[in-house]
């Protein structure tokens, strides 16, 4: 890596960046992981999804020797929480069955997403280490690991660590995602920043090691190499560049805010949403979803309301935010045909 390839010749913003009056992929993200050998984050959540927005750099990264090592929260139910407390099962055994849950639904959806075969393809190369954070002192109220630290390191030494309110999701990095801020600081800047990034990656290194006394963490994917190795290509050199689907992309000024995110998707389901609606359905249509993060509760949702749409019968939609206000509004008219839409509020 030349000296043009280092995180101290790059152009970080000393007051951080906010989203989306920033756009922190193209501005921060990517420029940071081509400028680095290691990328280190500890969040509350992490979903493959992230790797949507950034693309085939991920892969070039994984090339040359790139390494990222992840801590997150399990994903746990009420009704795992429910099954801990009531003695069925330890709070490990159900953490486990949730991993196990989502690589399979990974590996049940990775013919129809050439994305998911390079995500287990950077973990079966050794690129991408994931660990889980479990809070050993109370994870039957549902507390979470809620950390939000990201750490980028060069060849040289040099760290870029960011801390706010950012996931490690498509959500929390996309243009048209969350409200996001973050703060940076650059080691090679001045002995404060320097002094605030080795306190950081200190911090990321006690929690990777298991040296937090209030938390414990999980290394599960020796355990699950196997199924990873279903879907993996042979080699990161295997990988094909025009199958990758990076959704990201600068966006152009347009009346519709997710034009460039969000493609039809409702007729083309994928096994586990099909099987959610089904049970809905035979629940005389009365239920919650409670679908992974990433795993497509919208479009499942806005499936069933195309089905009943298209019986004269009209929707109702309920969302907390202004955001998720304009944001269902844009989801349906690219998903349903011709729809009049009333909006009350905002």
């Amino acid at each position: 890596m030349s000296d043009q390839k280092l995180l101290s010749n790059l152009l970080i913003k000393e007051e951080g960046y906010i989203k989306p009056a920033s756009d922190v992929i193209s501005e921060f993200y990517i420029p940071c992981l081509q400028c680095s050998a290691s990328y280190y984050r500890a969040v509350g959540y992490f979903a493959s999804t992230i790797y949507l927005i950034v693309g085939y750099e991920i892969v070039e990264f994984a090339k040359r020797g790139g390494k990222i090592k992840v801590i997150c929260s399990p994903s746990l139910t009420k009704e795992d929480s429910e099954s801990i407390m009531r003695g069925y099962t330890t709070a490990k055994e159900i953490i486990y069955q949730s991993i196990e849950s989502d690589l399979d639904r990974l590996i049940e959806e990775a013919d129809g997403n050439y994305n998911n075969r390079v995500l287990a393809t950077l973990i079966s190369s050794g690129c991408l280490e994931i660990k889980i954070a479990e809070l050993g002192y109370d994870i039957l109220s549902n507390s979470l690991f809620h950390s939000k630290l990201g750490i980028f390191e060069d060849e040289k030494g040099n760290l870029c660590s960011f801390t706010g309110s950012i996931n490690e999701t498509y959500q929390a990095w996309s243009e048209k995602g969350n409200y996001e801020d973050i703060e940076v600081k650059r080691s090679w800047c001045s002995d404060y920043e320097s002094r605030a990034t080795k306190r950081h990656i200190d911090r990321f290194n006690s929690l990777w090691r298991g040296k937090v006394n209030e938390v414990e963490t999980l290394d599960f994917l020796d355990a699950y190499k196997k199924k990873i190795l279903k879907i993996a290509e042979a080699d990161l050199t295997d990988i094909k560049k025009d199958k990758i689907k990076k959704i990201y992309k600068k966006s152009k000024k347009t009346s519709n805010p997710l034009e460039h995110v969000i493609q039809k998707k409702i007729d083309n389901l994928f096994n586990h949403q099909k099987e959610a609606i089904k049970n809905w359905e035979d629940n005389n249509c009365i239920g919650i979803f409670n679908h992974a993060t990433g795993s497509g509760k919208t479009v499942t949702a806005l499936k069933i309301i195309d089905n009943h749409l298209k019986e004269n019968s009209p929707v109702l939609i309920l969302v907390p935010s202004s955001l998720l206000f304009k944001q269902w509004q844009a989801e349906i008219g690219l998903e349903i045909e011709a729809p009049a839409i009333l909006l009350a509020g905002d």
